[in-house]
């Protein structure tokens, strides 16, 4: 059983949804303890796709249902954060997606706290509970 998907981006605004069509490659992946990715390509002759429809920064999610399903599962929601147009081979636009969980990846959350931060660890308990206030 093949399954159907549908894509919608929100670009200037404006959302188009693209169902069964347009896009020949989809990879969801759903990393444990980490943000999800996406990446998708499409044919996308005389740059249409990329010049007026798909960009840099603009909303995406991905739905997939069974053909004896009646509505669609979201899989992915995120933003693309690379749209890079290429014409070897026939053109076409590869769009790499980051879930909506990579905003913190970037703050300073990951190097001022925790295992991987670069701060000193203090050594007295009174000095812990201050900094914890």
């Amino acid at each position: 059983m093949i399954p159907n998907f549908k894509v919608t981006i929100t670009h200037c605004g404006e959302s188009t949804d693209y169902i069964d069509s347009v896009f020949s490659a989809i990879n969801v992946k759903r990393r444990e303890n980490n943000y999800d990715v996406a990446t998708l390509t499409c044919e996308d002759k005389g740059q249409y796709y990329y010049t007026f429809k798909m960009g840099k920064f603009d909303d995406i999610k991905i739905y997939f249902k069974n053909s004896n399903q009646t509505t669609y599962t979201q899989v992915f929601g995120g933003t693309i954060r690379q749209a890079n147009s290429s014409m070897s081979n026939g053109f076409h636009l590869v769009l790499n997606c980051k879930g909506y969980g990579a905003a913190l990846e970037d703050t300073h959350c990951n190097r001022d706290y925790g295992i991987e931060s670069a701060n000193p660890a203090y050594d007295e308990a009174w000095l812990i509970l201050a900094d914890s206030l």
